[in-house]
């Protein structure tokens, strides 16, 4: 193995150790009712209050974070932000006397985490070029499903001893600062023709601005393509209950979320090959599976199409995500990717928000009342407008996926 073999595989597994701790706050669900428990005198929208602070420190950051880590240094901010990950979780073990510690835990989590988003997506898009540069897309997402299952099944073991223990989950984040600070580089990437020139970018000109059109139709494609998946995020559990399916019991609920993250880390795996055939139209193919799974949901009343529907929403959802990180390397210059990164998940974080209000008021205008079916069958029509908006990105950005077309007729 050469030197310079070795180290590019180093800097694949720091950067994919980011991955593990990009949604780390999610080992707090399984733990909500029991911390509930602890803190009877708390409503339930303050528990729930818990997740949604995560989120607020994550907005913010994974913006100013994006442009900021086009000026210093990427590592830098990636230590930083993980150090928030790990403080964030050991404060509530130290400090929960009192619900607002773990509202403060959560923030510093979320800040942590919306630099850590932003970064890995910049650093793929940077460090590597490419067939890799792909394949590392889509196998961060791989593990980032294969975290969120173990730290699910981790966070409510150790709930069931005592609920402060969930947050020793948040130690995990110590290997990740250790890669970090030993195989990333320490300044910013701007061009990897050199180090890996096997893999030499080929992916057509880029924008001569940050926001050019290809990007201001990426992101309003995340941003519907948001709209519509927190539609089922928010509305699953209780369109299980509403319509009796399977029971309508909770475990199915649950057996259904490991189902979906399952999906995920298959769709991460076969990413690469998924974007050869589909090439510039990698969104219109997510987004046409998203469509399709929101509408079999909203006419869902038996597990077995409902989870034929959660297979086509998450297997869509992963490759629109991935999709949408790949389009930023793709269109912009490498100094911009991480500005251009930030915005993307900005505005991933804003269709999340605004979701609830959203479609819960147009699905009350139509109908009169808000229902899970409603709602879904409102988050469908979201999604099939980003069908449309996937179909212009793709005409707009043909000449960016040349390489893939290249290899497809070599190979012919």
């Amino acid at each position: 193995m050469s030197k310079n073999t070795a180290k590019t595989n180093l800097m694949r597994l720091a950067v994919l150790s980011i991955a593990v701790v990009g949604s780390m706050n999610c080992f707090m669900i399984p733990a909500l009712a029991v911390i509930a428990d602890a803190f009877p005198e708390a409503s339930p929208t303050a528990i729930q209050m818990i997740m949604t602070f995560a989120m607020i420190g994550q907005f913010p950051m994974s913006v100013t974070s994006g442009f900021a880590g086009a000026k210093i240094s990427q590592k830098k901010l990636l230590l930083f932000g993980v150090i928030c990950i790990i403080a964030g979780g050991a404060m509530p073990m130290l400090l929960h006397g009192s619900i607002i510690y773990l509202y403060i835990g959560s923030l510093f989590m979320g800040i942590g985490q919306g630099i850590a988003l932003t970064l890995m997506g910049s650093l793929i898009n940077t460090l590597f070029t490419g067939k890799m540069r792909s394949q590392l897309l889509g196998w961060q997402n791989t593990v980032t499903m294969i975290t969120l299952i173990l730290i699910s099944m981790l966070g409510g073991a150790l709930a069931s001893i005592q609920w402060t223990y969930i947050y020793l989950i948040s130690f995990l984040g110590i290997p990740t600062l250790i890669f970090i600070a030993l195989w990333l580089p320490k300044e910013n990437p701007h061009s990897t023709e050199e180090e890996l020139a096997e893999n030499a970018d080929l992916s057509g000109p880029k924008a001569n601005r940050i926001l050019s059109v290809p990007v201001i139709l990426l992101l309003a494609f995340i941003f519907f393509f948001e709209i519509g998946f927190a539609s089922i995020n928010v509305n699953a559990a209780m369109l299980i209950e509403d319509r009796n399916i399977g029971g309508g019991a909770a475990w199915v609920a649950g057996l259904m979320s490991s189902f979906s993250y399952l999906i995920s880390m298959v769709s991460g795996i076969l990413y690469v090959y998924i974007l050869k055939l589909s090439k510039e139209f990698i969104l219109v193919t997510s987004a046409v599976s998203m469509t399709i799974g929101l509408f079999l949901s909203y006419a869902s009343y038996s597990v077995f199409i409902y989870a034929v529907a959660q297979t086509f929403i998450f297997f869509g959802y992963s490759i629109g995500i991935v999709g949408g990180m790949e389009m930023v390397g793709r269109f912009v210059k490498p100094e911009w990717v991480s500005s251009c990164m930030g915005v993307f998940w900005g505005f991933d974080c804003i269709g999340t928000m605004v979701e609830p209000y959203l479609v819960n008021s147009i699905t009350k205008f139509f109908s009169g009342e808000v229902t899970p079916g409603g709602a879904l069958f409102v988050g469908g029509i979201f999604m099939a407008v980003t069908i449309v908006i996937a179909i212009i990105l793709g005409m707009k950005g043909r000449s960016n996926f040349m390489d893939l077309k290249k290899k497809t007729r070599q190979s012919a």
